[in-house]
């Protein structure tokens, strides 16, 4: 049984505020916030009844916003190995644009917010079959991201129902986070986090 509260976590924020309901993670479900201001996020999130149990900072702080014994609506319609990710699943979610545009000789996420050259990357999404251009996640969040998960492998989590919102959301493509933000593929990471450490 996974503990209501990740060893790791930096900050507890109102764990019940996001909550719709109590739950027994069977999975988790891992998203980009398409922004950067955290506490902005939390607010529209809360007031739209949406959630994520985990953000990620840039800087790899892990901020937990719901206890993983209650659910939070993060994935709308959506399947994983059978399951509502919505009603069973962990939602991890990293701090970053997602998907940016080129504009000129710099980048620009969906609001027109200028986003530094310097944290954007080009490669293929999950889904995607050509390259596009990503608020790549740093170091640090994918440290974080493979700690959290790992912690939650050993609390009964199965790799295999370790998903991306792109992989999972209903009708495919719907989404596309993660997408490119990580620098494995969903796919790649389940594999890596199915071979132990050393092996």
């Amino acid at each position: 049984m996974i503990p209501d509260i990740y060893t790791g976590v930096k900050k507890l924020i109102d764990p019940l505020a996001m909550s719709s309901g109590r739950m027994t993670p069977k999975g988790v479900t891992i998203h980009h916030l398409a922004d950067v201001k955290i506490e902005r996020d939390i607010q529209h999130l809360v007031k739209e009844k949406l959630g994520y149990h985990f953000i990620i900072d840039r800087n790899g702080d892990v901020l937990q916003t719901c206890y993983t014994s209650h659910s939070v609506n993060h994935a709308g319609v959506a399947d994983w190995n059978g399951l509502s990710p919505n009603r069973h699943h962990i939602a991890v979610s990293l701090s970053s644009w997602g998907a940016v545009t080129k504009s000129g000789d710099g980048f620009k996420a969906w609001n027109g917010t200028v986003v530094p050259a310097s944290e954007v990357v080009r490669r293929k999404g999950n889904l995607n079959a050509s390259d596009y251009y990503w608020h790549g996640a740093t170091v640090a969040q994918e440290k974080s991201l493979m700690t959290l998960l790992r912690w939650c492998i050993l609390n009964g989590i199965k790799p295999v129902d370790i998903c991306g919102h792109d992989e999972c959301a209903l009708p495919s493509g719907r989404k596309s986070d993660p997408g490119g933000v990580l620098s494995v593929t969903m796919k790649d990471l389940r594999n890596a986090l199915a071979t132990k450490p050393g092996s």
